[in-house]
């Protein structure tokens, strides 16, 4: 069985029932009048507001693959050693080290992901062609789909903070949640890319509630960002583990099984 997804604001869907319990008991008044025409109106800004963000990280288009001469968040290096008395070589990547967070909202027993677009992935399922030495890739064969990603709360530690501080900062920006740091549990820590990065990763867990929702998230608009808040129910989040459907990192995967062994069990 495949997982409920539900996406979009949670504020707006609030908003929205709060519209409807408005309505129901305004009715119950004499003399009161409520415009259906007003009320549909601000129902439908809600619904559109929902589509058009899902419709705004969808729009792929225009993609070209060419070298990387420079980048802030990775270096590529080749590594010239003796093993055995034998020379060999390694290319590798120099990135940065990492945090994931686990996050369940306890008001409402649901997990909280992120879905965005992941380029990696998107190039990694599409085949490129050259057209005047451009080497480019087909987005109607190939639709952004490919590239959309479901995964756990996350960022790299590209600041002088702890990775604590770095998971506390990712879970207000990319999902809305202000969480002290004493409520933020270290899991482990991993070595992710053993053959390309190896970089150190951080695996966190919280329990929030709605009352600690003071946003609704979405990522850092001034830096590109572009990030849709998923919510599972907890009964259905076993199912997202083994099911091929779903576009994941290996990193959740292991991170729900964690959950269900040690904060789940029933």
């Amino acid at each position: 069985m495949s997982p409920t997804f539900y996406e979009g604001s949670l504020f707006a869907r609030i908003l929205k029932i709060t519209i409807l319990c408005i309505i129901t008991n305004f009715t119950r008044f004499p003399g009161v009048k409520i415009r259906p025409k007003a009320i549909s109106s601000l129902l439908v800004h809600f619904k559109q507001d929902t589509i058009l963000v899902k419709q705004k990280m969808e729009k792929i288009e225009d993609v070209t693959v060419g070298p990387c001469p420079t980048s802030k968040y990775l270096k590529p290096l080749r590594m010239h050693y003796k093993q055995n008395g034998k020379p060999k070589i390694w290319d590798l990547l120099k990135v940065h080290d990492s945090v994931v967070i686990v996050v369940f909202n306890s008001t409402r027993n649901v997990l909280v992901f992120v879905k965005q677009f992941r380029p990696v992935i998107y190039v990694a399922s599409a085949e490129t062609f050259s057209e005047n030495g451009v080497d480019k890739i087909d987005t109607t064969k190939y639709p952004s789909s490919l590239g959309m990603t479901i995964e756990l709360c996350a960022g790299i530690i590209d600041k002088d903070h702890t990775p604590q501080m770095i998971a506390q900062d990712e879970l207000l920006e990319e999902c809305g949640y202000k969480v002290p740091l004493d409520k933020i549990e270290k899991v482990t820590s991993y070595r992710s890319g053993v053959g390309t990065a190896g970089a150190l990763q951080t695996l966190f867990y919280v329990e929030v509630t709605d009352a600690m929702r003071v946003s609704s998230g979405g990522g850092v608009a001034e830096e590109g960002e572009m990030i849709d808040v998923v919510e599972i129910p907890v009964s259905e989040g076993r199912s997202l583990i083994m099911n091929e459907s779903v576009v994941k990192p290996i990193h959740l995967m292991f991170a729900l099984m964690w959950f269900y062994e040690n904060k789940w069990k029933q």
